[in-house]
Protein backbone atom coordinates (compact mmCIF):
# COMPACT_ATOMS: atom_id res chain seq x y z
CA UNK A 1 0.00 0.00 0.00
CA UNK A 2 1.31 3.44 -0.87
CA UNK A 3 -0.06 6.75 0.38
CA UNK A 4 0.52 10.18 -1.10
CA UNK A 5 0.85 13.47 0.79
CA UNK A 6 -2.02 15.07 2.72
CA UNK A 7 -4.11 11.89 2.86
CA UNK A 8 -6.85 11.85 5.51
CA UNK A 9 -8.60 8.56 6.35
CA UNK A 10 -11.13 8.86 9.17
CA UNK A 11 -12.33 6.41 11.84
CA UNK A 12 -13.61 2.95 11.03
CA UNK A 13 -11.62 2.37 7.84
CA UNK A 14 -10.91 -1.26 6.93
CA UNK A 15 -8.38 -1.75 4.13
CA UNK A 16 -7.20 -5.14 2.79
CA UNK A 17 -4.19 -4.23 0.66
CA UNK A 18 -2.72 -7.64 -0.25
CA UNK A 19 -3.64 -7.12 -3.92
CA UNK A 20 -2.09 -3.64 -3.96
CA UNK A 21 -3.51 -0.23 -3.01
CA UNK A 22 -2.24 3.13 -4.24
CA UNK A 23 -3.69 6.37 -2.86
CA UNK A 24 -2.58 9.68 -4.38
CA UNK A 25 -2.08 13.14 -2.88
CA UNK A 26 -4.82 15.19 -1.17
CA UNK A 27 -7.26 12.30 -0.82
CA UNK A 28 -9.86 12.76 1.90
CA UNK A 29 -11.90 9.79 3.16
CA UNK A 30 -14.83 10.03 5.56
CA UNK A 31 -15.71 7.38 8.16
CA UNK A 32 -16.20 3.65 7.63
CA UNK A 33 -14.40 3.06 4.34
CA UNK A 34 -14.20 -0.61 3.34
CA UNK A 35 -11.60 -1.29 0.66
CA UNK A 36 -10.53 -4.70 -0.62
CA UNK A 37 -7.84 -5.50 -3.18
CA UNK A 38 -8.34 -9.26 -2.86
CA UNK A 39 -11.29 -11.63 -2.97
CA UNK A 40 -12.25 -15.28 -2.44
CA UNK A 41 -12.82 -17.61 -5.39
CA UNK A 42 -16.42 -18.84 -5.66
CA UNK A 43 -15.79 -21.04 -8.72
CA UNK A 44 -13.78 -23.59 -6.72
CA UNK A 45 -14.64 -26.90 -5.06
CA UNK A 46 -16.40 -25.62 -1.91
CA UNK A 47 -19.46 -23.52 -1.08
CA UNK A 48 -19.74 -20.57 -0.68
CA UNK A 49 -16.02 -20.16 -1.65
CA UNK A 50 -12.69 -21.96 -1.34
CA UNK A 51 -9.35 -20.99 0.19
CA UNK A 52 -7.86 -19.43 -2.96
CA UNK A 53 -7.57 -15.64 -2.89
CA UNK A 54 -7.20 -13.48 -5.97
CA UNK A 55 -5.66 -10.00 -5.93
CA UNK A 56 -6.61 -6.98 -8.02
CA UNK A 57 -5.03 -3.60 -7.23
CA UNK A 58 -7.08 -0.53 -6.25
CA UNK A 59 -5.90 2.90 -7.36
CA UNK A 60 -7.21 6.24 -6.04
CA UNK A 61 -5.80 9.27 -7.88
CA UNK A 62 -5.03 12.75 -6.52
CA UNK A 63 -7.65 15.09 -5.04
CA UNK A 64 -10.38 12.49 -4.54
CA UNK A 65 -13.07 12.95 -1.88
CA UNK A 66 -14.72 9.76 -0.59
CA UNK A 67 -17.86 10.05 1.54
CA UNK A 68 -18.97 8.02 4.55
CA UNK A 69 -19.74 4.27 4.37
CA UNK A 70 -18.18 3.71 0.95
CA UNK A 71 -17.08 0.23 -0.15
CA UNK A 72 -14.48 -0.26 -2.88
CA UNK A 73 -14.13 -3.65 -4.58
CA UNK A 74 -10.90 -5.20 -5.88
CA UNK A 75 -9.64 -3.84 -9.20
CA UNK A 76 -11.33 -0.41 -9.03
CA UNK A 77 -9.59 2.76 -10.21
CA UNK A 78 -10.86 6.17 -9.10
CA UNK A 79 -9.73 9.01 -11.37
CA UNK A 80 -8.30 12.39 -10.39
CA UNK A 81 -10.67 14.85 -8.72
CA UNK A 82 -13.58 12.40 -8.46
CA UNK A 83 -16.15 12.58 -5.65
CA UNK A 84 -17.68 9.38 -4.27
CA UNK A 85 -20.96 10.00 -2.44
CA UNK A 86 -21.99 8.50 0.89
CA UNK A 87 -22.95 4.83 0.77
CA UNK A 88 -21.59 4.06 -2.70
CA UNK A 89 -20.46 0.50 -3.43
CA UNK A 90 -17.83 0.79 -6.17
CA UNK A 91 -17.40 -2.25 -8.39
CA UNK A 92 -16.43 -0.31 -11.54
CA UNK A 93 -13.91 2.40 -12.34
CA UNK A 94 -14.73 6.08 -11.83
CA UNK A 95 -13.45 8.51 -14.47
CA UNK A 96 -11.56 11.68 -13.51
CA UNK A 97 -13.81 14.47 -12.14
CA UNK A 98 -16.94 12.26 -11.97
CA UNK A 99 -19.32 12.53 -9.04
CA UNK A 100 -21.04 9.25 -8.22
CA UNK A 101 -23.87 8.47 -5.78
CA UNK A 102 -25.66 5.20 -4.87
CA UNK A 103 -28.33 3.69 -7.11
CA UNK A 104 -30.85 0.87 -6.72
CA UNK A 105 -29.43 -2.69 -6.67
CA UNK A 106 -28.62 -4.18 -10.07
CA UNK A 107 -28.32 -7.89 -10.87
CA UNK A 108 -24.80 -8.62 -12.13
CA UNK A 109 -25.05 -12.36 -12.77
CA UNK A 110 -25.93 -15.74 -11.30
CA UNK A 111 -24.06 -18.72 -9.94
CA UNK A 112 -23.79 -21.74 -12.24
CA UNK A 113 -26.82 -23.67 -10.95
CA UNK A 114 -25.80 -27.23 -11.84
CA UNK A 115 -22.47 -26.84 -10.03
CA UNK A 116 -24.21 -25.19 -7.04
CA UNK A 117 -26.70 -28.06 -6.62
CA UNK A 118 -23.95 -30.64 -7.10
CA UNK A 119 -21.85 -29.15 -4.28
CA UNK A 120 -24.92 -28.63 -2.08
CA UNK A 121 -26.03 -32.28 -2.55
CA UNK A 122 -22.50 -33.41 -1.59
CA UNK A 123 -22.65 -31.16 1.52
CA UNK A 124 -19.40 -29.46 0.48
CA UNK A 125 -19.45 -26.35 2.68
CA UNK A 126 -16.52 -24.20 3.69
CA UNK A 127 -15.51 -22.93 7.07
CA UNK A 128 -14.83 -19.18 7.49
CA UNK A 129 -11.33 -19.70 6.03
CA UNK A 130 -12.60 -21.12 2.72
CA UNK A 131 -11.27 -24.62 3.49
CA UNK A 132 -13.68 -27.54 3.79
CA UNK A 133 -15.68 -27.51 7.03
CA UNK A 134 -14.92 -30.84 8.71
CA UNK A 135 -17.14 -30.14 11.71
CA UNK A 136 -20.54 -30.18 10.01
CA UNK A 137 -22.62 -33.26 10.78
CA UNK A 138 -25.17 -34.89 8.49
Amino acid sequence: MTLGNNVHINDGAYIRAEGGVEIGDNVHVSRNLTLYSRNHRYEGDLLPYDSVNTGKPVSIADNVWIGMNVSIAPGVTIGEGAIIGMGVVLTKNVAPFEIVVPVAPVKIGERERERYFELNDQKRYSAASGYINKYLKD
